[in-house]
């Protein structure tokens, strides 16, 4: 029974039943048979094969305050030898500079320029730019995208072209990563990560935060800025402009006219 009916809803309750039909258990605690989360805001954190309704719902391992199966990792349990078959889907981008996906944006208006997804713990995915000019270059990832839920925590660095972190965006209660900096011109790379939450204090606080594990899934890059391809400075073809009908006089206050068809490649 879908609570709302909502997209989000579904999806959750799909997975959970998913994630019983591969191996893995209810996940709660002492109070309740279903985990029911913890954390604020976006940062809301949520086992799917537990009472998942919140921001940030993820496979989990039992890593939780009294959790009923505090060694029942849910991605192993469903990529494992049971399951013969099920495993990790192929990695869809470079995961260093040397094998990053080049990108290119304009100065003219924010637009999506790459989407990937976060298959494994260990995947950072790596996408090359090029500035033309000096100025302001802006990122968002999974900023325009997350609505309702998402499995992922987005980790996002700037690198110069020797792959040193320049800038680096994980605020601390949002899920999502975004830059607007000035960059002289130059090559440059972004790297997009999963990453846990840490108290900022740095203290182990029950009930606050998470780790990276089952921190996978989605992201969506847009980017606008110093115009990452040369600017077309090539003139169209015939210039100037030629007329294919000359303009003459319709009446009084009007002209008519025929331009000659002219391309730019």
């Amino acid at each position: 029974n879908v609570e709302d009916g909502s997209i989000a809803w579904m999806g959750t309750v799909i997975s959970h039943e998913v994630g019983h039909l591969l191996g893995s258990a209810d996940h709660g605690d002492p109070a309740w048979g279903y985990y029911m989360g913890h954390g604020y805001g976006w940062t809301s954190w949520g086992a799917i094969m537990g009472f998942d309704s919140w921001s940030l719902g993820v496979w989990d391992d039992g890593d939780y305050p009294n959790a009923n199966h505090p060694n029942d990792h849910s991605i192993e349990n469903i990529v494992g030898a049971g399951n013969p078959g099920v495993t990790f889907r192929a990695d869809d981008h470079g995961s260093d500079i040397a094998s990053a996906t080049p990108i290119t944006f304009s100065n003219y208006q924010h637009e999506l320029v790459a989407e990937g997804i976060i298959e494994q713990r260990t995947d950072v995915d790596y996408f090359a730019f090029t500035t033309v000019s000096d100025g302001s270059v802006q990122f968002s990832i999974n900023e325009n995208v997350v609505m309702i839920t998402t499995n992922l925590d987005v980790l996002a660095r700037i690198h110069d072209s020797n792959g040193n972190v320049l800038y680096e965006s994980n605020p601390l209660w949002d899920v999502w990563a975004s830059f607007d900096v000035t960059l002289p011109a130059g090559d440059y790379y972004l790297s997009i990560d999963g990453v846990g939450q840490d108290h900022p204090d740095g203290l182990p606080v029950e009930g606050f935060g998470y780790s990276d594990y089952g921190i996978l899934g989605y992201y969506a890059v847009y980017a606008k800025g110093a115009a990452s391809t040369d600017p077309d400075v090539t003139a169209p073809t015939p210039s100037p402009m030629t007329f294919a009908v000359a303009p003459y006089a319709l009446d009084a206050p009007s002209i008519a006219m025929e331009a000659s068809v002219a391309t730019d490649t």
